[in-house]
């Protein structure tokens, strides 16, 4: 099954975030040596695929900036150093920037 590596290659999050561990980068090779194959009739998400289809997978580097309003929620004092997180992920061939954006769209987290 392809899903299971492209998972293990895209970065997990790992322990001590607590004190700026905060480079998910996964695994660049395995992510590049998945070849998708993904037979008809199966469902995925709420969808039954018609027709089968393959595709190739490529690593992506998303780099997030950590938001001010975020850091002051955890009491995170950075000396006015600017943290980004920086999380490999692995992705379809066919993704694009904004897709793989997307899945990273930290504008939706605000602290209260």
């Amino acid at each position: 099954m392809w899903i299971e590596p492209m998972f293990d290659a895209t970065g997990n999050i790992p322990s001590a975030i607590q004190k700026a561990n905060i480079n998910f980068l996964g695994a660049y090779d395995q992510c590049l040596e998945v070849h998708a194959q993904i037979p008809a009739g199966v469902v995925l998400g709420n969808i039954t695929k018609n027709t089968s289809r393959e595709f190739d997978t490529r690593y992506c580097r998303v780099s997030i900036p950590i938001p001010d309003s975020l850091l002051k929620k955890m009491n995170a004092n950075t000396h006015g150093v600017k943290l980004t997180v920086t999380w490999g992920v692995c992705v379809s061939k066919e993704c694009h920037s904004s897709d793989v954006k997307g899945l990273f769209d930290i504008d939706n987290i605000q602290a209260s």
